[in-house]
């Protein structure tokens, strides 16, 4: 008899189980369905094609900007890097020039010969 009754009391629980599940999914229908009226009803297979070419598009651009500016800060990175490594002033190329003169100047009056001053003004 006990048997009988915890058997019962487990089909009343399924029960209610069920009529709590039937009833969420009853009011997630009724919130579906008062979208679809709210919006005009259901869309037509053109709509659902410019839908999901919109939203194709979207993605696709979204993934081509960030594309771009990762390439965009790679070679502003690799500007930036080449910079930094070969920028020499004009004070700097000057003095390099004028050393470098002078250095040739003197092998030149060694061997005897000459050349003309020249004006960078």
């Amino acid at each position: 008899m006990q048997k009988m009754v915890h058997a019962n009391e487990q089909k009343a629980k399924a029960v209610k189980d069920a009529q709590t599940s039937f009833n969420k999914i009853d009011a997630e229908l009724d919130r579906v369905l008062k979208c679809l009226r709210e919006i005009g009803g259901m869309m037509t297979p053109e709509q659902c094609a410019y839908l999901i070419l919109k939203k194709l598009f979207e993605g696709i651009t979204t993934e081509l900007e960030r594309y771009f500016n990762n390439e965009k800060n790679t070679a502003i990175g690799a500007l930036t890097h080449l910079f930094e490594k070969y920028a020499t002033s004009l004070e700097q190329m000057d003095i390099k020039l004028n050393a470098a003169e002078s250095t040739l100047q003197d092998y030149l009056t060694q061997l005897n010969y000459t050349l003309p001053e020249r004006d960078y003004a």
